[in-house]
């Protein structure tokens, strides 16, 4: 996981059903205090052929709000 090119975390868990695909995200908790709680994840890769890695995309506006543990992010 990576947030403005720090990595921060990892993918701990892969889940495929019905309604689609779910990611658990074991995030460092002292970096926890820097994502806002409005941050959007997004699914990149380095290249065309390259790993795959979720990244954390802060919006223009951040929120005030942390982000917490258990919080489903879209």
């Amino acid at each position: 996981v990576m947030m403005r090119g720090v990595q921060i975390g990892r993918v701990s868990h892969i889940a495929d059903d019905r309604s689609g695909t779910r990611l658990a995200l074991q995030l460092d908790p002292n970096q926890m205090r820097y994502i806002p709680a409005n941050v959007e994840a997004q699914i990149s890769a380095t290249t065309a052929f390259g790993a795959k890695f979720v990244e954390l995309v802060v919006p223009q506006q951040p929120s005030r709000a942390r982000l917490a543990a258990g919080a489903v992010l879209h």
